[in-house]
């Protein structure tokens, strides 16, 4: 396979020590067990149990000694780093081991199967939405046996999908703590730092998960990832290469690299690398998925056409292909192209369109993913079709009548048809679906400010703000909480009440200080209102909140000139303009180019 330029002169790679520690801790480990298990070491290890704790004594001892020790001392070197982030206790358990003193005793058969079947019981819980009922029935396992990795990963998945990362974090923290040197928690735990943004840690725990097992593919796949998606390609290309060299047959990495070699600009490299992956699973949909947009980024629309008809093939449930198929079709203009694939999807292919009955509401409503069915409509939408992408939403509904955002945008809709009545009956549905979602009160104020009702808006917000400020914190509530403290800051300023206006924008910033749209505006309010050494603060820091975001230092930039700082205007577009070529290569997705982002 030729050797690309993406990881040619590269001089980074994943710290020697990490694998030279890890392969010699499992040596030193394994002769440490073995001795232990036949030699007692008094205080009653003379039997199995206590020769069992033993040797798992000193495999923990000698793992610390062999790699672990380079964690400790990375995390003490950044601890001024870590020691700006909230929770003590998250930072100490990156580069602790005193957690790994806590040794599991064999459980007996019948707790086993008590066990298992608390667990299968969870996961139907899950299954049918009732997330408490399983967290409570995961924490009970959790009592019987603290060092079952599994009820960790489903307690923490169940904070994932709520998008709860700041509680996924704590369950994971006691995870490890409970079960240092378990890869799949280290890497989950890396994964949702990732997602919050704490690169440097989940660096760490990457790294960590790398001492314990030196060729775990989806730590390689994970850490890469989020190399990639920070631009440092010379990085993840080195990462997924290691990866290969322990697991060369995985999929994921042989997948993942070929995604990073084609952003790069080798696509002959990304392809020999994809069809190594398809001969070890040839019908694996993702890789399937991943070969058709190399070939419509080719322009060889054909070959495409047939990659996704064979991913499809192998998987009819995959909503990423039927999505990155009919976009393309989209892209090219093939409208009609486009609507029969999301028909087919849905199962509505016997239709031209959804057609308007009597009987609707006594038929079942058809399948699909929400994204896709919101897909279809917004095709509608574009069309003008504004009837068809009615009778779209509708189903739709039918199908998903508790999610928020498809009833949202489907008020959107109603609104831009003139009917004003059934987008206000939408939003309140919407609000009795779960009464403390922000989205649905700021959608709901933002249409009565559009009818000019000032005092309506005025009491929605006040409404959305008292009903949502007492749910609990999540990373996704806070950010509509924000959504929905902006929306109101923002009516104020137009209706020129400066004080208010301040307030609020205050209350979007406790909500969620981490964005820098929010700044951005913040900003341009205290421009507008004359407070020049405020404004030129928040346009700081809403740079630091996105340092990569060329429209904050671009409107920065505007400022500076209109106060007539032409050199620090030079020097903000400047920085603007590189921010912009660099977003033009990260904002190409190999794998699905042409796909919406979902919010």
């Amino acid at each position: 396979m030729p050797k690309s330029t993406a990881v040619r002169g590269l001089a980074w790679a994943v710290p020697s020590a990490v694998a030279v520690g890890t392969s010699v801790g499992h040596a030193a480990a394994r002769s440490a067990g073995r001795t232990a298990c036949w030699r007692s070491e008094g205080g009653g290890t003379g039997s199995a149990a206590g020769r069992w704790v033993v040797a798992r004594r000193r495999r923990v001892q000698t793992l610390r000694m062999a790699g672990v020790t380079t964690a400790t001392t990375s995390a003490s070197s950044g601890s001024g780093a870590a020691s700006r982030v909230p929770g003590r206790d998250v930072v100490a358990a990156v580069g602790s081991t005193e957690a790994a003193v806590a040794v599991p005793m064999p459980l007996t058969p019948e707790r086993q199967a008590v066990m298992q079947s608390m667990l299968e019981a969870a996961k139907r819980h899950e299954e049918a939405g009732e997330c408490q009922a399983a967290a409570g029935v995961l924490e009970r396992v959790l009592e019987l046996d603290e060092h079952c990795g599994k009820a960790w990963m489903l307690l923490a998945r169940q904070s994932i999908r709520q998008q709860d990362y700041a509680q996924a974090r704590n369950v994971l923290v006691r995870a490890v703590r409970a079960n240092p040197t378990n890869v799949l928690l280290l890497n989950a735990w890396g994964s949702v730092e990732r997602t919050l943004k704490n690169y440097d840690r989940a660096r760490k725990l990457f790294a960590r998960s790398l001492m314990t097992d030196a060729a775990h593919a989806p730590t390689y796949d994970a850490w890469g990832n989020m190399e990639a998606a920070l631009l440092n390609f010379a990085r993840a290309a080195e990462l997924f290469r290691r990866g290969l060299q322990g697991a060369p047959r995985s999929v994921r990495l042989l997948r993942a690299l070929a995604v990073l070699e084609d952003k790069c600009g080798h696509p002959e490299v990304a392809r020999q690398l994809l069809e190594r992956a398809l001969q070890v699973e040839p019908h694996n949909s993702h890789v399937q998925l991943a070969c058709a947009m190399l070939e419509f980024k080719q322009g060889q629309t054909t070959a495409a056409r047939d990659r996704f008809a064979v991913a499809l093939r192998d998987n009819k449930g995959d909503t990423q292909a039927w999505l990155c198929w009919a976009q393309m079709e989209e892209s090219l203009d093939h409208v009609d192209v486009a609507r029969k694939i999301y028909h087919r999807a849905l199962g509505l292919e016997q239709q031209q369109h959804p057609e308007r009955s009597s009987n609707r509401r006594r038929q079942r409503p058809a399948p699909g993913a929400v994204q896709l069915w919101q897909a279809l409509a917004r095709l509608e939408e574009k069309q003008w079709r504004y009837d068809e992408a009615a009778d779209v939403y509708e189903l739709a509904a039918e199908r998903y009548p508790k999610d928020v955002k498809l009833l949202c945008e489907w008020s959107r809709l109603e609104e831009r048809r003139g009917n004003i009545i059934q987008a206000r009956e939408l939003l309140r549905q919407a609000t009795r679906v779960n009464r403390h979602d922000p989205q649905p009160y700021r959608y709901l104020g933002n249409l009565e400010v559009r009818q000019n009702e000032v005092e309506a808006a005025r009491s929605l917000f006040a409404q959305g703000a008292e009903a949502c400020s007492m749910a609990r914190a999540t990373s996704q509530h806070d950010q509509q909480l924000a959504a929905l403290f902006h929306a109101w800051a923002t009516l104020e300023w137009k209706q020129h009440n400066e004080t208010g206006a301040r307030n609020l924008y205050e209350r979007a910033i406790k909500a969620n200080r981490h964005v820098g749209w929010l700044w951005l505006s913040y900003a341009q309010f205290e421009a507008d209102v004359g407070q020049l050494d405020r404004a030129r603060h928040y346009y700081a820091r809403a740079v630091n909140a996105e340092p990569d975001s060329d429209i904050a230092w671009r409107e920065w930039g505007e400022f500076e000139r209109a106060a007539g700082h032409e050199d620090r205007a030079h020097f903000y577009f400047h920085r603007a303009q590189e921010l912009t070529l660099r977003e033009a290569v990260r904002s190409i997705d190999p794998v699905r180019p042409v796909a919406r982002k979902w919010s």
